[in-house]
């Protein structure tokens, strides 16, 4: 059987807009800088992500136009995840790498603090991992946690239905310090016998 190899830029030729039951996941603009900047700015949502702390508004607003220049080149770049009910930019998902020729990304989300504890990470990150094995081709979904990111390894299993396959020791660098990381991952037949 021959292998259909997808493109990433007709993939996102344009960022689809994707719903579930309570959130619109659709490309980031510039209206969303200063819900954005609430949660980037957060050093203690930030302390297990290898991200930097947003320290101004106008960095909020850099890594809008990072977005969006990602868009404007038809790359697999993050969603903004919205409230519908509110309106609100809550947080980010999306695929931090995708490799067409092994089916295979990885997965990443952040969700403001505000909005913990009400299952709109894993609704989030669901509706793009499905996503990405109806449209994308994927057969495999990997994430990356620190060992002490208690909440998110939960996510991961009990929600996203992603089972830990390995302890990375000293995998990633970042504020000054190597980390080890833990390897999940699900593939598209144990998604979709999961009913997830």
């Amino acid at each position: 059987m021959a292998k259909v190899q997808l493109k990433i830029e007709e993939v996102f030729a344009e960022q689809p807009t994707l719903e579930s039951d309570r959130l619109i996941i659709r490309a980031i603009t510039p209206a969303d800088t200063a819900d954005m900047f609430a949660y980037t700015s957060d050093a203690e949502l930030l302390q297990h992500l290898p991200l930097g702390v947003t320290p101004t508004l106008a960095d909020a607003e850099d890594a809008v136009r990072g977005f969006v220049g990602l868009y404007d080149l038809h790359r697999a770049a993050p969603w903004g995840i919205t409230v519908k009910e509110t309106g609100r930019h809550i947080g980010i998902v999306g695929f931090e790498s995708w490799n067409p020729v092994t089916d295979r990304a990885e997965i990443g989300f952040l969700i403001a603090r505000s909005h913990w504890r009400q299952g709109y990470a894993s609704e989030a990150a669901l509706r793009v991992m499905r996503f990405g094995f109806e449209q994308m081709g994927l057969n495999r979904i990997e994430a990356r946690v620190k060992p002490e990111n208690e909440s998110s390894r939960l996510l991961l299993e009990a929600k996203l239905g992603m089972r830990r396959e390995a302890l990375m020791r000293e995998h990633s660098w970042w504020r000054g310090s190597y980390h080890d990381l833990e390897l999940y991952a699900i593939l598209k037949r144990e998604f979709y016998a999961r009913g997830l």
